[in-house]
């Protein structure tokens, strides 16, 4: 559970909702925690506003689409200055493949999530991934299956407001 000071507790439960389902009504939000809509409404204005909302989108089955290889890719730098940490990532979240980019602790740098529709698709990308200047070492490993993806975080709530 993630702790969230600043917030009251019917900001958290809003969050917690929205997580769940981003395309309740307003008015169903707020029958559900006994508020008035418009105040539902202008706290979620304001969550916006502060950037504890950063989009609401639509989850995709992945088992829907009909050829999806999801790979890990790990990458290790030969230089690990500022500017080369940052052009690495800037010039790497510029694919359309990679879906994520941290920057990590450990034996590699980065680990990228990128999804592409097959093998020879992945090959393609690690070809461009590699003119990425001060490259070093790439290790991949490919997703047999899928057991969980959550994207909700679990708020704790403060005493009620």
């Amino acid at each position: 559970m993630f702790k969230i000071p600043e917030l009251t507790a019917t900001d958290i439960q809003i969050l917690t909702i929205l997580q769940s389902n981003a395309e309740l009504p307003h008015k169903q939000i707020a029958r559900l925690l006994n508020k008035s809509a418009p105040a539902v409404y202008e706290r979620i204005r304001i969550l916006r506003k502060k950037g504890y909302i950063r989009s609401s989108v639509a989850l995709l089955n992945c088992q829907k689409i009909s050829s999806m290889l999801t790979v890990y890719t790990q990458v290790q730098l030969k230089d690990h200055s500022s500017d080369s940490l940052d052009c690495f990532h800037q010039q790497a979240t510029l694919f359309d493949e990679v879906m994520e980019c941290y920057h990590t602790t450990g034996h590699y740098d980065f680990n990228l999530k990128v999804v592409v529709p097959d093998m020879p698709a992945y090959n393609s990308f690690m070809h461009k991934l590699a003119l990425i200047p001060n490259l070093s070492t790439m290790a991949s490993h490919f997703v047999i299956a899928e057991h969980k993806r959550d994207t909700a975080y679990k708020l704790e709530s403060p005493p009620a407001d």
